[in-house]
């Protein structure tokens, strides 16, 4: 699942992105990239437990702009099954 957000401003705005309010670190799942105009929020491997309100922070000495998403997950999850010897 990628999420966009088109940011601008001098200069640069700082981005942080939040999930219900609480800050999303950047790990083995979710990957944050930038352009000049955009910032995405990567999460590989949707799962249900990522569903929820999603929110892209933009600051700098200027101020803050957030833009919102809230994000619903639907689909039937694929079950791994191990062949045990």
């Amino acid at each position: 699942m990628v999420l966009e957000c088109e940011v601008g401003g001098m200069p640069h705005p700082d981005i942080k992105w939040y999930k219900d309010g609480q800050l999303i670190l950047e790990g083995t799942r979710v990957t944050f990239h930038e352009t000049e105009d955009r910032a995405y929020l990567v999460i590989h491997d949707v799962q249900p437990v990522d569903e929820d309100d999603y929110a892209c922070l933009a600051t700098n000495a200027a101020g803050e702009a957030v833009s919102n998403a809230a994000i619903c997950v639907q689909g039937k999850l694929r079950q791994r099954i191990n062949d045990v010897i």
